[in-house]
């Protein structure tokens, strides 16, 4: 156990540390609950206002629980694993998705289990909108069935072939106006689940190692975030190519654009996660290990360690962010109660939210394209109401983002500095003449000159992005951080950085 929680206790965050305020969220153990078939936990569901769970087993048998008076309410049973349940229907029926492809219905007042339909290959991820109207199915049949649950019909189909494989999450958007599909290799496809139509093609990975390659072991959202987050393994071959660097990490991404805010390192494999409770933390889990960690994102510290009894395979927290349950091998579901405190504030302030606090205000789509190889210069980055030392900071930031994007060549800054020296340009007052012409002596294709400005707490973070050949302005990109501290900078030019290429 002293070697588990040694592990859990290793995230931290690499850049930029913080004067931390005491915990703010309080978890305490609820109540274990033991199922008789003591079969390993497939899926688990909160209803809409906190009071009943539902779960799903490797037998098919389908267990509805009373959180307040820790005793069972309903049972049934499916022809095969349960891989998906769902409260729906006000919370009146539960949706059930097994191994089969069978699509059930159980009636909680009626005590009735229909099975309206049934999918057209073996399912293989399920998700279900926000408002409880949607189920989208990924099949083995290389596609993604999507299914009206009020009208029990098919509402349409994506094809996926050709496209992406090794899908290991689905999920929508708080709105339902995106349906996104994240592989174990880290591309996310993001479609219109109503126009049935391809929205954008993004690409995660670590790049933090040389030559590395990424794995993403686990994906989570929720159905009132802004942000989707990524339990990711970066692995490159070490010095003298005798052995494996691995590098594991938490990512959060912006859902509108795919740009990444904020990362935070481990020093474990996340093989599960999931998002809660709010946007600002993460429970998480490795399999080797018999307990798992709720992660504040903003702080980027651990809140909590919590043993468990047996190996976890699904996590889930309520919508209404009051508990948080985890379902074992064994068949048991532990469940805890989770609480804020009111006094968790930072000095000069509380502690905002992640979700919509740093955000992009321009394009959702890189600048700069990955089938387009560039020389690319950042020329300056004006201060507007902060020190030049803040634009120092943003001009390093974002090269060092850049330079791991494969498909850019980045200019070094000496060289940079060396044309402006001889050239006996003023930083000043330069132009975008003045950069146009640095850009033709240093062959470039793109020149960047961005700026950082202040209002308040708000920061403005933009780049302009300029055609070397055509002279002309080709793209802009900016990122707003609302109630921003010194520290959150760094996660506004990570997203600045993937606005511009990724």
């Amino acid at each position: 156990m002293k070697a588990i929680l040694t592990c859990l206790l290793t995230v931290y965050v690499s850049v930029y540390a913080a004067v931390l305020s005491p915990q703010t969220l309080n978890v305490k153990p609820h109540y274990n609950f033991t199922s008789e078939f003591k079969k390993s936990v497939q899926s688990i569901a909160f209803s809409g206002d906190g009071s009943r769970l539902v779960t799903g087993d490797a037998g098919g048998n389908i267990l509805g629980w009373d959180l307040n008076s820790k005793s069972i309410l309903f049972n049934a049973k499916v022809a095969k694993d349960a891989y998906f349940v769902s409260f729906v229907h006000k919370d009146q029926s539960v949706v059930i998705v097994d191994k089969s492809g069978a699509v059930s219905v159980y009636d909680i007042p009626a005590g009735v289990l229909q099975q309206p339909m049934k999918l057209k290959a073996q399912p293989v991820t399920v998700c279900i909108d926000a408002g409880k109207q949607y189920l989208a199915v990924q099949t083995k049949g290389e596609r993604i069935e999507i299914y009206d649950l009020n009208a029990m019909m098919s509402a349409g189909s994506l094809d996926m072939r050709n496209k992406i494989e090794d899908v290991l999450f689905l999920g929508f958007d708080r709105l339902g106006q995106q349906l996104i599909a994240i592989s174990k290799k880290g591309k996310v496809m993001a479609w219109s689940p109503v126009k049935q139509t391809v929205l954008r093609e993004v690409t995660l990975g670590g790049n933090e190692l040389y030559g590395s390659r990424s794995v993403v072991m686990a994906a989570a959202t929720n159905r009132a975030s802004n942000v989707f987050v990524v339990g990711l393994q970066e692995v490159a071959l070490a010095t003298g190519g005798q052995s494996l660097l691995r590098d594991n990490k938490i990512i959060v991404y912006d859902w509108q654009s795919g740009a990444e805010i904020k990362r935070l390192k481990t020093g474990w494999r996340v093989d599960r996660i999931a998002l809660g409770p709010g946007a600002d933390h993460v429970a998480a889990f490795c399999e080797d290990n018999k307990a798992f960690a709720i992660i504040d994102l903003r702080k980027g510290e651990m809140v909590q360690s919590l043993n468990v009894e047996q190996k976890i395979r699904q996590l889930a927290v309520s919508e209404n962010n009051e508990w948080l349950a985890a379902g074992l091998d064994n068949g048991q579901t532990q469940v805890w109660s989770m609480e804020f405190n009111e006094s968790g504030e930072m000095a000069g302030g509380t502690l905002p939210s992640l979700s919509g606090r740093i955000r992009s205000t321009s394009g959702t789509d890189p600048a700069l394209k990955k089938d387009t190889p560039a020389r690319v210069a950042i020329v300056s980055f004006e201060a507007k109401g902060v020190s030049a030392e803040w634009a120092d900071l943003c001009l390093n930031s974002l090269s060092g983002s850049l330079a791991n994007v494969k498909y850019l060549t980045l200019i070094e800054r000496a060289q940079i500095d060396k044309i402006i020296k001889e050239q006996d340009f003023s930083m000043t007052d330069f132009t975008e003449q003045s950069g146009l012409k640095i850009g033709q002596l240093l062959s470039a294709d793109y020149l960047i000159l961005g700026s950082i400005g202040k209002l308040g707490s708000i920061y403005v973070i933009s780049a302009r992005i300029l055609d070397v050949q055509s002279g002309k302005v080709t793209q802009g990109r900016e990122v707003v951080c609302e109630e921003c501290r010194d520290q959150d900078l760094y996660d506004a030019l990570k997203m600045l950085a993937g606005l511009i290429a990724r």
